[in-house]
């Protein structure tokens, strides 16, 4: 590819990713959210500053149930120049995911050169690829992959900054890759068998897959990938390369097993993977195949995106809803592989689709969704690689059929093309606002969930326990209530959504409701502690002192050593002129924590009137 092609064709994908970018500037008014965020960002002290002790966590801890130390160093690196402003942080992630659009645009212009360099040579069939065909195939392909809905998880949630990340690199990777491929394809013949250890582009191919891998662990699947490359369209795979092209993946092969099972460890440290028992295989595979053609369906009609899709409860092979899916992948893998002779491009974007997409469909499944928007970043690029190229040779034939002239049909399609893209970004941008807090977010999950007699909607309890988090931190206290009534009606049995219903209440001054949902966790677990200190603390307020110290008395026989609970014993007594006994309770806290200033205070005043006493006494 000569220079000013390279030119052109960087200066195309720089206008499609400023055009992405323009798209996602609605983001920047997104704030954090309380799904992941505030374990990430809000409340991580680890990332603030970065220094020996930031790299030592980054790398040999598995904070939140991940590793992926890059991904924490980006998100360092966005505190020490924004602090806890979102705006900054939204930047960032919309900055990558232009990034990313222009590499796609230029992975896609690289596949079809290649393409087209070897039909040149007469390796491969003939397709008729023009440089218009190509440059039109980028350009549809990016446009579709930084426009589109699906993406805005990995975009417009902070946290998924480690998608982003990942892509870019692995991304990066595969450009060099194809670069290395290219030249050591256009030799005849390999005189050093091991040559590619020393090739700049084999090293930063390898390199950035190692930075991909540090981002995610979905970066895992690249050397299949590359082998699928190798295959189509490089047409590698000649008896004389074969084990070549085997020996150079090894090193890529084993640094994917260990960030693997890095991976797995990690998500076992949080007990997040579950169990065989939970779920299992023949439901896992089951599932697994209805997301594939779920995404598929997602790319092609992207409504009712939602930030959570509930692992099913009931799964069959019989069913109408898991039957179609089985049969759709075997049927469209039996197409792309007969018309393998005619066309690898399809199994080669087909076996590309179900690689990347491998990791996530819930063989080791982690979590309680079946599938998630943000995983189809990395695989939806082969199809819309096909997609784009469909729309590009179209546009290329029309002249041919309706006799008009080629600069006629290149506006009018133009005109046409523009049609979706504006649809497609209005969904974004409305797609976008979803993720704007948390209460629009677990709103939108609410109002896509399974009907309330539907096995299925008892796995959107968490919903309305972070919205009615989401709420009380927004002082909606009303709305607060409502979303945590419906999260204990879901599951009674849930403690969490009866204390923060009660501190609702308690915040509304509604103290007989505050109290009626600690009882319920007594009812749950006797021996809760917070429940009866708490408890305790209502009844003082309320002024009724028999049950408060009643419950002081329950903190005491569960920990002896309860230092606020002898000092609130040491109240009620002090409030009941029992000095003797607050005195008491005070020494006892005191010897607990010498250091607590509340009862040395309110023990040197007893003592103090106690001096007055004796004195007037004494005059007396």
């Amino acid at each position: 590819m000569s220079k000013s092609l390279a030119r052109k064709y960087s200066i195309l994908a720089a206008l499609v990713g400023a055009l992405t970018l323009l798209v996602y500037l609605p983001e920047l008014q997104n704030g954090f959210l309380n799904w992941d965020d505030n374990v990430y960002i809000d409340d991580n002290s680890f990332i603030h500053p970065i220094n020996a002790a930031f790299f030592k966590w980054a790398f040999f801890s598995f904070f939140a149930g991940n590793w992926h130390p890059v991904t924490w160093l980006s998100h360092a690196l966005d505190y020490s120049l924004w602090g806890l402003n979102p705006l900054g942080h939204h930047l960032m992630s919309i900055i990558f995911h232009a990034a990313n659009t222009i590499l796609v645009v230029l992975l896609s212009i690289q596949l079809l050169a290649v393409v087209k360099s070897r039909e040149r040579a007469g390796r491969q069939g003939t397709t008729g690829l023009s440089e218009a065909t190509i440059v039109t195939t980028g350009v549809v392909a990016g446009l579709l992959f930084g426009l589109h809905p699906i993406h805005v998880e990995s975009v417009a949630w902070a946290s998924e900054r480690k998608d982003l990340l990942c892509a870019f690199f692995f991304l990066l990777s595969l450009l060099a890759y194809i670069k290395y491929a290219r030249f050591t394809t256009a030799q005849r013949k390999v005189t050093k068998p091991v040559s590619w250890l020393s090739d700049k582009h084999y090293l930063l191919s390898l390199g950035f897959f190692v930075l991909a891998l540090l981002s995610k662990s979905m970066a895992v699947t690249l050397p299949v990938v590359l082998l699928i490359v190798d295959w189509y369209p490089m047409s590698r795979f000649r008896k004389d390369t074969l084990k070549r092209i085997v020996m150079e993946k090894v090193i890529f092969f084993v640094l994917a097993v260990n960030a693997g099972i890095i991976a797995i460890l990690a998500q076992g440290s949080e007990y997040a993977i579950r169990s065989s028992v939970a779920y299992p295989l023949t439901t896992r595979l089951l599932v697994g195949l209805n997301s594939i053609i779920a995404y598929m369906s997602k790319m092609i009609w992207p409504v009712n995106l939602s930030p959570f899709y509930p692992y099913p409860a009931d799964v069959s092979l019989w069913s109408f809803e898991y039957m179609v899916p089985l049969l759709l992948v075997i049927i469209i893998t039996i197409a792309c592989t007969t018309i393998l002779k005619r066309q690898r491009v399809w199994l080669a974007a087909w076996m590309y689709f179900l690689v990347t997409l491998s990791p996530v469909l819930g063989i080791i499944q982690v979590g309680d969704q079946a599938m998630a928007d943000r995983y189809a970043y990395l695989p939806s690029i082969s199809l819309f690689l096909l997609a784009a190229l469909g729309v590009a040779v179209s546009v290329e034939k029309i002249p041919t059929f309706i006799r008009l002239k080629s600069k006629v049909v290149k506006i009018g399609s133009i005109a046409i093309l523009t049609i979706p893209f504006l649809c497609i970004s209005y969904l974004t941008v409305n797609q976008i606002h979803v993720w704007q807090n948390s209460v629009s977010l677990w709103t939108r999950v609410i109002e896509l969930a399974p009907l309330k007699d539907d096995a299925d909607y008892k796995k959107i309890f968490f919903a309305y326990f972070n919205l009615g988090a989401a709420y009380g931190d927004a002082n909606q206290l009303d709305e607060a209530a409502g979303a945590y009534q419906e999260a204990s009606t879901i599951k009674p049995d849930f403690l969490s959504t009866h204390y923060n219903l009660a501190m609702i209440y308690e915040r509304q001054n509604k103290l007989d409701e505050a109290i009626g949902e600690y009882k319920t966790v007594l009812k749950i677990n006797p021996i809760d502690i917070s429940a009866h200190y708490n408890l305790a603390l209502l009844y003082t307020k309320k002024n009724n002192t028999k049950d408060a110290m009643d419950e002081f008395e329950a903190v005491l026989r569960i920990n002896p050593k309860h230092v606020d609970a002898h000092f609130g014993l040491g109240t009620i007594y002090e409030k009941m002129n029992k000095l003797k006994e607050a005195i008491n309770e005070y020494q006892t806290a005191l010897k607990i924590d010498p250091d607590f200033i509340a009862a040395r205070n309110s023990l040197a005043r007893i003592q103090n009137d106690f001096h007055l006493k004796n004195s007037d006494t004494t005059k007396n």
